[in-house]
């Protein structure tokens, strides 16, 4: 008895394999999405190493204080007045 060997693209490389070599990706819509194997290792060790820890922030401009992997205010969206510390209230006294 042969078996049915299904094929299917990986949504990242685009390249073709069996769907016992990937694995199902959800997806937003009704649409079938799989993702090879090297692609999901590649992927998964990009998301590790851009997790970046979070630093506690604060805008001189306009007074805002907060945590956040990038040096931008949540506030104004400018990065040019924002320093590294910790800010109490007696500080800004």
């Amino acid at each position: 008895m042969a078996t049915l060997r299904l094929t299917a693209d990986c949504f990242r490389c685009g390249k073709n394999f069996e769907q016992k070599e990937m694995r199902k990706v959800p997806s937003l819509t009704d649409n079938k999405r799989f993702e090879c194997f090297s692609c999901f290792r590649n992927y998964k060790y990009a998301v590790k190493m851009s997790r970046a820890r979070k630093l506690t922030l604060y805008c001189e401009r306009c007074k805002f204080k907060f945590s956040s992997r990038g040096r931008t205010c949540l506030y104004c969206n400018k990065s040019d007045s924002v320093v590294r510390g910790n800010i109490t209230a007696s500080d800004l006294l």
